[in-house]
């Protein structure tokens, strides 16, 4: 997997990283940018928020010391409730959605 994402950075004629998580980072960017990819990234139901949900999984994984979670774990971590709501220029701060 790894060795596809540096030809795919490659090709698009960005620098190696020399670290997997490098690599990692800058293909995520590489993604997010990518005419293909902006559209649904910024749509319901990631709302733009794709970076914020990995970063949150992989933070739960790498603290229980693991290379899966379940399901409900996972969708748990990152509920709407947890979801920080960014506003330009100023800090971010926790949003917490009622029930209808």
């Amino acid at each position: 997997m790894i060795m596809t994402e540096v030809v795919s950075l490659h090709e698009a004629g960005k620098p190696i990283p020399s670290s997997k998580l490098g690599v990692l980072d800058a293909v995520t960017h590489l993604m997010e940018n990518s005419e293909t990819h902006q559209a649904a990234l910024a749509d319901a139901p990631l709302s733009g928020m794709a970076r914020y949900y990995l970063e949150e999984l992989a933070s739960l994984l790498v603290a229980g010391g693991g290379v899966q979670i379940a399901e409900v774990t996972a969708r748990a971590a990152i509920s709407p409730q947890r979801a920080p709501c960014r506003t330009p220029g100023r800090s971010v701060r926790l949003l917490t959605l009622e029930p209808f």
